[in-house]
């Protein structure tokens, strides 16, 4: 399925079943097509460097793409279910990978090799890198925040109080804290190192889930 980089700096994720006259003007200042995953688009991010972007997809896969040439870098194969999210770390030099086969895949971005591989308790919706970038952050079905080490793939916490799934995450600059929203209507501030609520923030009948 192809990606649609837009100016300014945005991208979409595009199908044929895309026809509203929003997306058709957005894609009118199209500058570039990834056409490369074998399945729909789940996220897209840019890179800190400026210079790349990572997409997931269900085809099991994530790809990392040179925007300014538009061209495929590397595909990053090894999860066995469709791939949901992927962050990339300040420095620019790892990526994480969240998969609904409860796996969170850290890679070196310029080999595309597995560093490491974390099993969550759950399948996974979303990934952070938190703690300055020395920790990452996966959330799933379960409801429940699992948070390692990138250095020795050790499980560092668990932030639970979500009723339900997560659906996004977002770490503050520098990874103290972390958003993270859910099915149950609410979203959660956390200290990451405490492992505590700093506070709820919580939505009426909207259900997106959405940060």
């Amino acid at each position: 399925m192809p990606i649609q980089f837009a100016l300014p700096a945005c991208i979409a994720a595009h199908g044929p079943t895309v026809r509203s006259p929003r997306i058709s003007r957005l894609l009118a200042g199209c500058v570039a097509v990834l056409d490369a995953h074998e399945g729909p688009v789940t996220s897209a991010v840019f890179a800190p460097d400026g210079r790349h972007a990572v997409t997931t997809s269900d085809d099991k896969t994530a790809i990392v793409w040179d925007v300014p040439s538009g061209k495929l870098v590397r595909r990053l194969s090894g999860h066995g279910h469709k791939v949901m999210a992927a962050a990339v770390s300040s420095d620019s030099k790892l990526v994480a990978t969240g998969s609904w086969d409860k796996t969170l895949r850290i890679w070196n971005m310029a080999t595309g090799e597995a560093v490491r591989v974390i099993t969550h308790s759950a399948p996974i919706n979303d990934v952070a890198f938190v703690n300055g970038g020395t920790w990452v952050a996966a959330g799933g079905h379960d409801g429940k925040i699992g948070i390692w080490s990138i250095a020795d793939g050790r499980l560092q916490g668990v932030l639970e109080g979500h009723r339900q799934g997560i659906t996004k995450m977002n770490a503050l600059p520098g990874g103290a804290r972390l958003l993270t929203a859910s099915i149950d209507r609410t979203l959660r501030l956390w200290d990451v190192k405490t492992a505590k609520t700093v506070s709820v923030l919580t939505h009426g009948e909207d259900r997106t889930g959405q940060v």
